[in-house]
């Protein structure tokens, strides 16, 4: 499982996680950020397809635990 939040330096989260698929596509992504979903720019489709989930910030350790277990069990 990959934690990584969507607004990172030199890289976005949505770059990276394309990168990470394209090496390993078995890779769990869970993108964790201050924006909607559907904030600043979305997330296209085609995004959504590559991820197991999208955790908005501040969370808590029963959400972030649910997302974990979600993205196990795909």
């Amino acid at each position: 499982v990959v934690l990584m939040d969507r607004g990172m330096p030199k890289m976005d989260g949505i770059t990276c996680a394309r990168k990470i698929m394209e090496k390993n596509p078995e890779a769990k992504i869970i993108i964790v950020s201050g924006y909607e979903e559907i904030g600043p720019n979305g997330i296209d489709e085609s995004v959504k397809q590559l991820i197991k989930g999208y955790i908005t910030k501040p969370c808590g350790m029963g959400e972030l635990s649910q997302a974990i277990s979600r993205a196990l069990s795909t």
